[in-house]
């Protein structure tokens, strides 16, 4: 794991040591082991290598083409113009030698990467280009990518099962050549004016070239009112926008031109027809068991984050076995298997019994943080700087805190169970367009059956439920007409603010996903446009703030063509949610986990916080001159919700938002 930037001049005009070097100081985080540079010319083909500060003395001088000769320093280039600059910040996971050093090029140097992120086959990869005939002189999956390219181009990506944020310098084509991942765990982001291409692992690298600082106010408004965020290509900042997932995009170096294309999405029609429950649990369980097991591979300490739900508890315990059982080495767990928690003393969000359960049944090292909100007040700054964008809710803070928590411990790499919920189903709100489903195609009998369960089980209001159902079988063009004034207004939102970005706001809320059914639609809508995405740089920004490798098995991208394939009964039966996984899990997870029917996602006491210990702290930044100078809120009608929300009232999501803008604001100087 580690994070990149990069700066291409593309009018011949030579790039700045000082430009490179800030960018790759910011985001120093991401990567504390080592940082390497490398400058070139993409006109002749012309490089120079250059180490830094935290360059360790064992890389330079090594018989390598790759490796640098000296760090770099005032005067370095002498009289030679570079026009493209790239650099790496290095977190060792695998391969801890010197080889594995970046950037890193083929064996005749025409091929140079910048890399951030594992492949989870690259054993399967290095033995078929071996057999081609490449050479290997490291134990890194980078090394594995960069002969991939020289073999099938941009094609190689399509081939790959992990997570990556990528840049290839091609000097034979005179390209340079980004990638991401298929679900966009890691992140790529891009900025370009007339005479200038840069990238980088995050939005602070670019800033660093000194881009003026300017909110994006359409990506603030879906923010506010919508609580929408990575929900489209832009960001919160204007002129920087994130490289789509599963997307590759080639610059022409010549020319200046880029052509960005798809290397990967789902089949929409593909269905799977396997003939019994049990032989749909076995299949899942035998690739989510080979996807954990290649989550592990690792040359440094690794542990798990456990929230006590379903996911990350099938997470544990799957390891638990494989270690336990089945005899796999994994680092860090030579003894017992290091878990990391978050809990609360408040009853409403505590997950500490289910925690417990899974903690006692795999006897594993369990860890656990209460974060509080005087945490919060103090240690708002450095979050906020690392997330980069605002946030909808405090549970951002919980991870946070889990993350510092694994990384006091000793802890390299982590496990989590992200993207559980978007396969299978997990959110309640995916019954009104399964029950829709079942209405449309005449399935009275089976939705008055599954209406009964979810309310029995979740204790749902039938009529509520029975306006989602017709609301979700209205046609997707009604909806996003209606989605934004339903709850895109509210009296503190500045109304010239509200009404310059809500004309278009139905084209960005709500968006038609391929699909056979509703239910299959809303699930890829969840994994592609909400809330996964966002959820994606959460967890990417809070690890990485602490030098951590997060890693999600549950979006190993096998496991998600299947689980998109899958009969919806096989995600939704009988008001029960995640069925195959439960199945699947049966005997592998303590009971009490296993048949959890309610939902509290990592939710934290926001409300009593905000009503309580935060409640003056609101009042202060509202009231604040700067805050009443800005031109996205109302602060008379914010501290009027303040009140109302001290009084009892349930306020707290729309007044988190708020202070979320300009907590963010303030963190970047804005």
């Amino acid at each position: 794991m580690c994070g990149i930037v990069g700066l291409i001049h593309l009018n011949g005009a030579p790039v700045g040591a000082a430009d490179l070097r800030a960018m790759t100081d910011v985001i120093r985080h991401r990567g504390p082991d080592d940082v390497g540079i490398i400058f070139g010319n993409a006109a002749t083909g012309n490089y120079a290598l250059f180490g830094g500060e935290d360059t360790p003395a064992d890389v330079f001088g090594q018989p390598l083409a790759y490796m640098p000769t000296s760090r770099l320093a005032p005067g370095a280039f002498g009289e030679a113009v570079y026009t493209l600059g790239m650099a790496n910040r290095r977190l060792a996971i695998v391969d801890l030698t010197p080889a594995g050093h970046q950037p890193m090029c083929n064996e005749d140097g025409t091929v140079w990467i910048v890399y951030n992120g594992e492949l989870y086959n690259a054993v399967e990869l290095r033995a078929e280009l071996a057999a081609l005939g490449h050479r290997f002189v490291s134990g890194s999956d980078t090394e594995v990518i960069v002969h991939a390219y020289e073999t099938w181009g941009d094609a190689c990506f399509a081939r790959f099962n992990g997570m990556w944020g990528l840049a290839i310098w091609d000097i034979l084509r005179r390209q340079l050549v980004l990638s991401r991942d298929r679900t966009g765990i890691k992140p790529l982001y891009l900025w370009q004016d007339a005479t200038r291409f840069a990238f980088a692992s995050e939005i602070k690298g670019l800033l660093a070239l000194g881009l003026p600082r300017r909110a994006n106010t359409t990506a603030l408004y879906d923010f506010l009112a919508g609580n929408l965020s990575d929900h489209t290509d832009a960001t919160s900042f204007a002129g920087v926008v994130s490289l789509p997932p599963a997307h590759t995009l080639t610059l022409d170096l010549t020319t200046g031109a880029a052509s960005a294309r798809r290397y990967w999405q789902l089949d929409p029609d593909r269905q799977l027809d396997l003939p019994s429950d049990a032989a749909y649990a076995a299949t899942f369980r035998e690739l989510f068991e080979d996807a954990v097991r290649r989550h592990l591979i690792s040359d440094v300490a690794v542990g798990t984050c456990l929230s006590g739900g379903l996911d990350s508890s099938a997470v544990v315990c799957v390891i638990n076995q494989l270690i336990r059982q089945r005899g796999l080495h994994v680092v860090g767990m030579e003894t017992r298997q290091k878990t990391f928690s978050a809990r609360w003393a408040d009853p409403r969000h505590d997950e500490g019994r289910f925690i417990d359960a899974v903690v006692d049944a795999s006897d594993v090292d369990g860890r656990t943080i209460y974060p509080t909100s005087t945490d919060l007040a103090d240690e708002w700054p450095r979050l906020f700087w690392h997330q980069e964008e605002p946030f909808g809710s405090t549970s951002i803070f919980a991870q946070w805190n889990v993350f510092r928590l694994a990384r006091e411990t000793g802890v390299t790499v982590t496990l989590d169970g992200q993207g559980g919920d978007e396969l299978l189903a997990g959110y309640l709100g995916f019954f009104p367009p399964h029950l829709a489903d079942l209405a449309t195609g005449l399935r009275w009998q089976r939705m008055r059956r599954e209406l009964a369960a979810h309310g029995a089980l979740h204790g749902v209001n039938t009529r509520w439920e029975l306006r989602n159902i017709a609301t979700n079988s209205l046609p997707t063009g009604l909806r996003a007409r209606l989605k934004p004034r339903a709850v895109g207004g509210g009296a503190w939102l500045a109304p010239d603010f509200a009404a310059a970005a809500q004309a278009d706001a139905g084209e960005r809320w709500v968006v038609t996903r391929p699909g056979r059914t509703r239910l299959a639609r809303s699930l890829a809508e969840a994994l592609t446009f909400n809330p996964l995405p966002s959820l994606l740089r959460f967890d990417d920004r809070n690890s990485m703030a602490f030098s951590i490798e997060s890693r999600v098995p549950f979006l190993d991208y096998r496991l998600i063509e299947f689980c998109c394939a899958l009969p919806a009964d096989q995600k939704i039966r009988d008001g029960v949610t995640k069925f195959i996984l439960r199945q699947a899990m049966a005997g592998i997870i303590p009971e009490a986990v296993r048949q959890r029917h309610d939902k509290v996602g990592f939710s934290t006491p926001q409300d009593t916080w905000l009503r309580e210990d935060l409640a003056p702290w609101l009042r202060e930044v509202f009231s604040a001159p700067d805050f009443r100078a800005r031109p996205y809120l109302q602060p008379a009608e914010l501290l009027k919700l303040v009140e109302r929300h001290v009084a009892g009232e349930d306020h707290a999501a729309a007044l988190w938002r708020g202070l979320a803008v300009e907590l963010w604001l303030r963190a970047f100087e804005m």
